[in-house]
């Protein structure tokens, strides 16, 4: 004789996919104030914690995802625009010393840059980006 249990329970009535895997999505919102850079460690940390088989992934999605992908190529990026700076400053002059005279008056500017950003209360906006790019334009393209 065979015995059979039957029993009531819920079941999605989809199951989402990403390509051939199953998928299931977490979303999370940053507090005021908090980036996204110093989130992702904490989430990550948590999910070694938890100890998930190997068979399961956790990623970032949507804007987390391109996030994370721009700052795998910041380094490079980095490493490029310092070499521009060093280099475009003492080409047209046709001498190498001045690129370090040019760029040695950038980090006083910097300080009058902050100072001039304190003693304006209004938050950093994008017109205040504007004229710190221009400063330090201003600044590199003066000759020493």
């Amino acid at each position: 004789m065979c015995v059979h249990t039957i029993r009531v329970q819920h079941t999605p009535l989809t199951i989402n996919h990403q390509g051939p895997f199953p998928v299931v999505t977490l979303s999370f919102n940053l507090a005021p104030n908090a980036s996204l850079a110093r989130r992702s460690t904490p989430l990550n940390a948590a999910k070694d914690q938890i100890g998930m088989p190997p068979s399961i992934q956790a990623t970032f999605q949507g804007t987390a995802a391109a996030f994370l992908r721009s700052l795998s190529n910041e380094p490079n990026l980095d490493f490029g625009c310092i070499g521009n700076r060093v280099h475009r400053p003492g080409h047209p002059l046709r001498d190498y010393i001045h690129p370090i005279t040019i760029l040695s008056t950038l980090p006083s500017a910097g300080v009058g840059r902050n100072f001039a950003l304190l003693l304006c209360p209004p938050e950093f906006s994008i017109i205040a980006l504007i004229g710190i790019i221009l400063l330090i334009g201003i600044v590199k393209k003066t000759p020493s």
